[in-house]
């Protein structure tokens, strides 16, 4: 392996020290992880590690094209809109209820850094450079989703049970699988991350108020994500097909 091949490879356990270092400094400063202000205090944190990851990937950053359909992205360019519109939702649904509060922006800017790095290490700086060859990408896909669900377990030195940790990690090792294989069939990073973003926005607006305008919208983001998904593996299952045949 060269070297250019395994500086991805390399780049993983250096987020996870970042992230170990990053939430033991919180709970050591009275931020648990399950705390009520963590959405806050960790958003510095969170751009220190964008700033790792954007290093790490060469200084690559978001696509502008992303935000226009091209084809072959099988709808991912709905996705940034989808999160925006979740976001641009739930702030007014929440004034009008009286329950705004700069939380939920903290919110908004927090789980956007958290896609943009995951995706940005787990998938774009994991599997951009797969090269040619189905079973060097299928390693790498399961690299991606097999590190991704473990750096879920560094939650622990903020302060979460073990227990609750493991369980962060089985959930989110699917996930990893259908972002991977999607980024691999459409190089699609910007959808991905504001996908990230929805999924874990979702969650943080539950908790600061239930809003049905999270609900709805997180309801478009699935649809979309799940066409997306049948799509992607159909025509995986054509090219495959074409190509058996390009060799008989």
């Amino acid at each position: 392996m060269t070297m250019r091949n395994a500086k991805p490879l390399l780049a993983v356990p250096g987020y996870f020290a970042l992230s170990f270092c990053g939430f033991s400094l919180l709970y050591w400063w009275g931020v648990p992880y399950n705390g009520g202000t963590i959405h806050i205090y960790a958003i510095p944190m969170m751009l220190l590690m964008a700033l790792y990851v954007c290093w790490v990937n060469g200084g690559q950053p978001l696509h502008r094209r992303d935000f226009l359909r091209r084809r072959g992205d099988l709808g991912l360019f709905l996705l940034p809109y989808l999160a925006l519109l979740m976001v641009a939702a739930s702030f007014l649904e929440a004034a009008i209820l009286g329950r705004f509060s700069v939380d939920l922006v903290c919110m908004a800017v927090l789980t956007f850094l958290i896609g943009l790095c995951e995706e940005g290490l787990f998938r774009s700086c994991l599997l951009k450079d797969r090269g040619p060859g189905t079973a060097r990408a299928v390693g790498l896909l399961l690299y991606s989703s097999v590190t991704f669900a473990v750096l879920h377990m560094v939650n622990v030195a903020g302060g979460l049970p073990v227990e609750a940790a493991v369980t962060q990690s089985l959930g989110s090792f699917p996930f990893g699988l259908v972002a991977g294989f999607l980024y691999l069939r459409t190089g699609h990073l910007t959808g991905l991350a504001f996908w990230h973003m929805s999924v874990d926005y979702k969650i943080f607006a539950s908790m600061a108020a239930p809003l049905k305008s999270v609900l709805v919208v997180g309801e478009l983001v699935d649809l979309v994500m799940i066409a997306a998904l049948v799509w992607g593996v159909v025509r995986t299952v054509q090219d495959g097909k074409k190509q058996r045949k390009a060799g008989a």
